[in-house]
């Protein structure tokens, strides 16, 4: 890699910037060609970093005067308890073979910048392909804290679970809420830990199982719920390359621990993405985080990871 020069992030970058995630998204999809084709178009990119580059600072690298990565995020109020920043898998990018060096150069400047406006939570989401890049910032002191996967419509070789197996409607109301208070627990225990929000309640949950565009599949024993996969278009909670109307989500899961190992959860992928193929769906996406140690497991046997998040929280007591 020739010498880097870090710059300011510019508007006159912003077309190279694009044109360099475009790159690096159409390597990921020859690895992952379930993934929409309509960003390995810079035009799509384009627009969301001006607006971003519009709003926040970012950092460009220049090798022999060529953009050779770039860096920008989110300014957030509160990010993992604090003020903080997050820079989505689309506003950040290096040029292959020089990750390491390249983000190391871009995360110096920038977190120089962060730190001194008081934001201690640092957050970055790369294409799951580039090992150099998870490397480099893993060494710069982030954490995995969330995972993107896709996957095609195929039907899965699910063994019988011995269950019930149907697709739940506002009459099963009670069990699917039972599940969801379960999940939500869990997701807040350790070693998950998520901060989550106060339990929604019912009347939400009731319009979902009414509503044609979601398909909750549940699997019971007898009268009693115990386990549910919800589907649903493409999640705006998740990294943004896998938001496309061709793209069914999964949201929510659960089983209940005394019936996992059974097959219960490949039982409901099953359908599930049987629902997605007869809905017009093309592909399926899931995000989850990888402290969830069961789901992990689950999600990463089934589905190709696409993207990863990574997080740091600083020490506000060093900061200058």
């Amino acid at each position: 890699m020739a010498h880097l020069t870090v710059q300011p992030l510019c508007e006159h970058h912003l077309p190279d910037a694009a044109r360099l995630v475009a790159a690096r998204y159409a390597a990921l999809r020859r690895a992952a060609p379930q993934l929409p084709p309509r960003y390995e178009d810079p035009a799509e990119l384009l627009p969301r970093l001006r607006d971003l580059a519009g709003r926040a600072p970012g950092a460009v690298a220049l090798a022999g005067g060529r953009v050779a990565g770039f860096l920008t995020a989110y300014l957030l109020d509160r990010f993992r308890g604090r003020p903080g920043v997050f820079s989505p898998e689309w506003a950040n990018a290096a040029a292959e073979g020089g990750s390491r060096e390249i983000y190391e150069a871009l995360y110096a400047e920038l977190c120089r910048l962060w730190v001194a406006d008081g934001r201690a939570a640092h957050g970055v989401a790369l294409f799951a392909d580039d090992g150099a890049a998870s490397e480099a910032w893993r060494w710069l002191g982030f954490g995995l804290a969330a995972a993107d996967g896709v996957r095609d419509l195929g039907p899965l070789a699910a063994p019988d679970p011995g269950l019930a197996i149907r697709r739940a409607g506002p009459a099963d109301l009670a069990g699917l809420a039972a599940l969801d208070a379960a999940l939500h627990r869990h997701l807040m225990a350790a070693p998950v830990c998520l901060p989550l929000e106060p339990l929604r309640g019912h009347d939400e949950l009731a319009a979902e199982l009414a509503d044609p565009a979601y398909a909750f599949w549940s699997a019971w024993d007898g009268d009693e719920a115990v386990g549910f996969m919800k589907f649903g278009p493409a999640s705006l909670n998740a990294c943004a390359v896998i938001v496309d109307p061709g793209t069914a989500s999964i949201t929510g899961a659960y089983t209940l621990p005394a019936l996992r190992g059974r097959g219960v959860g490949a039982a409901l992928l099953d359908r599930g993405l049987a629902w997605a193929r007869a809905a017009g769906y093309t592909r399926c996406s899931v995000d989850f985080e990888p402290m969830n140690t069961p789901a992990t497991r689950f999600w990463l046997a089934h589905f190709r990871l696409v993207c990863l998040a990574h997080v740091r929280l600083i020490d506000q007591s060093a900061a200058p």
